[in-house]
C-alpha cells in the first residue's frame, strides 16, 4: 500500500523540505524543529538528487545546526549503496582525511520513496567552476587534486567496507555481465561481444 511520503516528488524543493522536516521531526530530540534554510537543489548532483539546507530548533546538537547536504537515492532499491557510501566516508572522514561526516543513512523508503543520506556541507564550489572563473589556477587546482588522491591511497584499509574482491575493472565488467543479464536471463549478441572485447 502506498503511504503519503511515498509520492513525494525528489524533484521539488518544497515536497522534498516537507517529507524531511517530518522525518528528522521523529529522529531529532529538538523542540520547534524547522529549517534555518529550506532545502535548496545543487544542480551538480551525479548519481543522487542533492539539497542543501540548514536547521533551527531548540535543543538541536551543533552538528545539525551546521550547513548541511541531503542526498536522495533515484532509486528505491539503493539502500545498500547509500549505506556502503555513507560507510566508506565515515571511514575515510575518522581516517583523518577531509571528507565531509555523514550524519544520518535512511534505507527505509519511507520518508521519500528512496534511500537517502544527511551529511555536513563543507565550503566550495566545484573545480570546473573554479577553473572557468581563474583559468591560470588549474595547474594549481591539479596538483592539489592529486596530493588529495596520493592520501587518500595511503590510507590504510583495515575496517573499511569497500569492496576489495578483485580489482575495480574486473569488478565492473562482472557488474555489466549482472546488469545485461536481467533483460530476459541472457546478453544479447552485440552486449556479449562487446564484453568479450573488454575483457
Amino acid at each position: 500500500m502506498a503511504t503519503e511520503s511515498s509520492a513525494t516528488d525528489i524533484a521539488a524543493s518544497d515536497q522534498v523540505g516537507r517529507a524531511l522536516l517530518a522525518y528528522l521531526a521523529k529522529r531529532l530530540s529538538a523542540s520547534g524543529l524547522r529549517f534555518a534554510e529550506p532545502p535548496e537543489q545543487i544542480t551538480h548532483g551525479w548519481e543522487t538528487y542533492i539539497y542543501t539546507f540548514r536547521l533551527a530548533g531548540d535543543g538541536l546538537d551543533a552538528r545539525w545546526k551546521a550547513p548541511l547536504i541531503l542526498r536522495v537515492y533515484p532509486r528505491a532499491d539503493s539502500g545498500p549503496q547509500a549505506e556502503l557510501e555513507t560507510s566508506i566516508q565515515q571511514f575515510v572522514h575518522e581516517s583523518g582525511y577531509p571528507a565531509p561526516m555523514p550524519l544520518a543513512v535512511e534505507t527505509d523508503i519511507g520518508a521519500f520513496g528512496h534511500p537517502f543520506m544527511v551529511m555536513e556541507r563543507v565550503p566550495g564550489e566545484p573545480m570546473l567552476d573554479r577553473i572557468a572563473g581563474h583559468p591560470t589556477a588549474v595547474l594549481a587546482l591539479a596538483n592539489k587534486m592529486a596530493d588529495l588522491h596520493v592520501k587518500l591511497h595511503r590510507l590504510p584499509v583495515d575496517g573499511c567496507r569497500l569492496p576489495s574482491e578483485g580489482t575495480l575493472v574486473e569488478r565492473r565488467l562482472m557488474n555489466l555481465t549482472l546488469a545485461g543479464k536481467g533483460f530476459g536471463g541472457s546478453l544479447p549478441a552485440d552486449l556479449q561481444e562487446g564484453l568479450r572485447w573488454l575483457n
